[in-house]
């Protein structure tokens, strides 16, 4: 058990690759030298195929001459489908249950993607474009520029890595993985989500009853589940100017569910090491929050045409800015109480 921890302990590693055998330094232990797998054509260094020719395992050693990934297929979207061949089995990690889960959420990012744009292009809104503003320009910084900056291979490359079970686990994507794109855009599409909701939240009547989701007295403890269900099927998916507190944990709870496993997923699918998901996900917080800002002033500043037709009538200013009030008798009350079905100065 301790030789299998030993040889897990790599995933963690951070440190600076070398892209090829540049001025003869030595791979970086547990990553490798090129992003590109060793089972590769593209493999240009020699004397690494021959040094695991005196080591691996015949059935994987013809998997590597015959450039066959041991691991399974590279699928579209950065995604590695594990499906070891039936030869290699017993040394090289199956697929489970939960890398086949690692997989669905590998494809989230790009489900909520084709989402969002496709509302954008139904509605036209500035509600649905300014997310998307972050987004798009986001993938080609990532592969042009903050890949390139540290080129640091995925797991397995150099077929160096092995799971708890003592057998050979890795990713088939050729691309380098520093940083990480699912963890950049989940996290910062979901701090987005959560920075925009929080303004959004109506505030408690003062000295008033807290409750904030309509239930009729005497109703059985079935009919408030079915309450809360009927919540989590519509809240999470429609454009609501207000929401209620209740709305509000609805609204991120679901989306916690959705984007933070991805990063984690990536790491159990081996498509990426820690330290890259860590440092994609910075990045996207990061960006996010700027990004963010930058948004609420441009909110303020064209708070006067909301509604409206802007751009040449192209879109529609639906991205309204949320402002609540205090009236004379305590209740706190919205610009936009219909989103609630409430009358202005009533209470939650």
């Amino acid at each position: 058990m301790r030789g299998a921890t030993s040889a897990r302990r790599p995933l963690g590693v951070a440190s600076s690759v070398v892209l090829g055998a540049a001025a003869g330094a030595a791979a970086a232990p547990g990553l490798g030298s090129q992003c590109h797998g060793v089972w590769t054509e593209r493999w240009s260094d020699p004397a690494v195929l021959e040094e695991l020719k005196l080591s691996l395992e015949a059935p994987l050693l013809l998997a590597v001459e015959q450039h066959q990934c041991p691991f399974g297929v590279a699928l579209p979207g950065d995604v590695t489908w594990p499906s070891p061949p039936e030869s290699l089995r017993g040394i090289v990690a199956p697929r489970t249950p939960l890398k086949v889960v690692a997989v669905a959420y590998s494809l989230v990012p790009y489900a909520v993607g084709i989402s969002a744009s496709v509302s954008f292009f139904r509605r036209r809104g500035t509600r649905q474009l300014w997310m998307l503003l972050w987004a798009w320009p986001m993938i080609p910084l990532q592969e042009l520029v903050f890949k390139r900056i540290s080129p640091e291979p995925r797991p397995g490359t150099m077929l160096q890595v092995r799971d708890y079970a003592g057998m050979y686990a890795g990713s088939c994507l050729k691309k380098c993985g520093m940083p990480s794109s699912h963890a950049n855009l989940t996290i910062g599409w979901f701090t987005l989500l959560l920075l925009d909701a929080i303004y959004r939240v109506r505030p408690f009547a003062l000295g008033r009853k807290t409750q904030t989701i309509l239930i009729r007295p005497g109703a059985s403890g079935a009919q408030k589940y079915a309450k809360c269900l009927r919540l989590y099927l519509t809240v999470p998916w429609e454009h609501r100017d207000l929401l209620t507190h209740t709305e509000f944990l609805v609204y991120i709870s679901t989306w916690i569910l959705i984007l933070i496993p991805v990063p984690f997923m990536r790491v159990a699918l081996y498509d990426h090491t820690f330290d890259q998901v860590t440092v994609g996900a910075m990045i996207g917080l990061s960006s996010a929050v700027v990004w963010w800002r930058i948004a609420r002033r441009l909110q303020r500043r064209y708070q006067e045409h909301e509604g409206c037709r802007v751009f040449y009538g192209l879109l529609e200013h639906n991205h309204k800015l949320t402002q609540f009030h205090l009236t004379n008798s305590g209740d706190i009350v919205s610009e936009m109480p219909e989103h609630l079905g409430l009358s202005p100065g009533s209470a939650l």
